[in-house]
């Protein structure tokens, strides 16, 4: 079973970045939404393999400790559809 698991606009608080974090879903787009987004994205980017898709997410990250926080394009944030990880192959810090 997979532990502390929020579902969109749900926060789930931690210390997951080496801090006290608040981190919330704020959307969740899947399937066809996520394709067309993804391509027009930019013309080189393909469709998903069978038997796969994208996912996109945004996620706000709030410190609510008294210690700095580093947060990097690449930290991982654990992402599960369906009970399976998602492999993160990219993320924008805004």
């Amino acid at each position: 079973m997979i532990a502390n698991t929020v579902s969109t606009q749900q926060t789930l608080f931690t210390e997951y970045y080496g801090g006290d974090t608040e981190v919330t879903v704020d959307e969740v787009i899947r399937g066809s939404a996520a394709n067309s987004i993804v391509k027009q994205g930019n013309m080189f980017n393909s469709d998903p393999d069978t038997g796969y898709e994208y996912l996109l997410y945004n996620v706000r990250v709030k410190n609510i400790g008294d210690d700095s926080l580093s947060l990097a394009p690449m930290n991982e944030l654990p992402v599960y559809a369906n009970g399976v990880k998602s492999d993160i192959a990219f993320a924008v810090l805004s």
